[in-house]
């Protein structure tokens, strides 16, 4: 996974031009890797830049309320297909390795059935790569880019009204965006600590899957705003990063167990058995494994805890250590 770009804002300089030129900094680093994503030798171009697309749709989120909703509709959607495309491609490259894998280590009369899942997801991945090219077409991008400009050029002061800006919108005035990104990343926090308690219904998948959602919104934050606070941020952001990792790979057997779990639930495959096999076979592993990517995340936040990173990370963002 490409690494996030560190984006030179200066942190006690008022907030729209902060927000300006890192917008514009993740939308370039996102266009930019379309070669990368369209080349269909290596898997992990459309990972990247699924990964610098989610670090946009991150920053856009943590500075909605700085900007005009509104004018930003239109791009927002443009990026929700994008993202959307990018992820039904990743979706399939993602199931045919761990289809392939799985196929090496099962019985001779059980791997049969496993590659045959995979070229049904092969066959299926074509089609998601075809619609890719079409919304990553230059001309797309480019329209994409010159409304983005022009909506976070309406939300500069200069282009502000009383009207444009929301009820519930945070007080520009003089903010600084070392104050914005202390209240995004404490925020995101407390998102991420509320939603620790799905840990106490493991069978629960959709509080689990909002607790990984909590910790990537976290660890954007944090390697967005690392520079203003320097090293002692990077530490919290490499803890998130492990405990949404051990998160996404939790909600990845949740999403196989429902797949294989329907399949096997099945009627009109009952009569095939090879099929039927190795989606027992399957479905076994993924219980399996999901058991173990629980043990994990919950170790991870009992050491959150017990370390009191959360406290820690507070600590930090009011001593503005840098």
């Amino acid at each position: 996974m490409a690494s996030a770009k560190q984006i030179a804002v200066d942190c006690d300089a008022p907030i729209y031009a902060g927000i300006t030129l890192v917008l514009n900094s993740r939308l370039e680093e996102m266009c930019a890797l379309r070669s990368a994503a369209l080349d269909w030798t290596d898997p992990e171009g459309v990972h990247d830049m699924r990964i610098a697309l989610r670090r946009l749709r991150g920053a856009v989120r943590d500075f909605q309320p700085y900007l005009r909703k509104r004018r930003l509709s239109a791009c927002t959607e443009q990026i929700r297909e994008i993202a959307k495309a990018l992820g039904k491609v990743r979706d399939h490259d993602v199931a045919i390795m761990t289809l392939a894998g799985l196929a090496e280590k099962a019985p001779t009369d059980i791997a049969a059935g496993i590659q045959r899942f995979a070229r049904l997801r092969d066959a299926e991945r074509l089609a998601a790569r075809e619609k890719l090219r079409t919304v990553l077409c230059p001309e797309y991008l480019s329209r994409l880019t010159a409304t983005f400009n022009q909506a976070l050029q309406a939300s500069s002061p200069t282009q502000r009204t009383n009207r444009s800006v929301s009820k519930t919108a945070a007080p520009a005035g003089n903010i600084t965006y070392r104050e914005v990104a202390d209240s995004i990343i404490v925020k995101r926090l407390q998102q991420l600590e509320t939603l620790s308690r799905s840990l106490h219904q493991p069978l629960k998948v959709k509080p689990l899957h909002e607790m990984r959602i909590a910790a990537k919104h976290l660890r954007y934050a944090l390697e967005l705003f690392e520079h203003c606070w320097g090293p002692p941020i990077a530490f919290f952001a490499r803890k998130t990063a492990g405990l949404q990792s051990s998160l996404g790979k939790l909600h990845d057997c949740d999403v196989w167990i429902e797949d294989f779990g329907k399949a096997a639930m099945n009627d009109e495959s009952a009569s095939d058995f090879e099929s039927k096999s190795a989606t027992i076979w399957l479905l076994n592993h993924f219980v399996k494994l999901r058991s173990k990517h629980f043990g994990r995340t919950l170790n991870q936040w009992h050491e959150w805890q017990a370390r009191e990173f959360g406290k820690q990370l507070r600590e930090c963002l009011l001593l503005q250590c840098a």
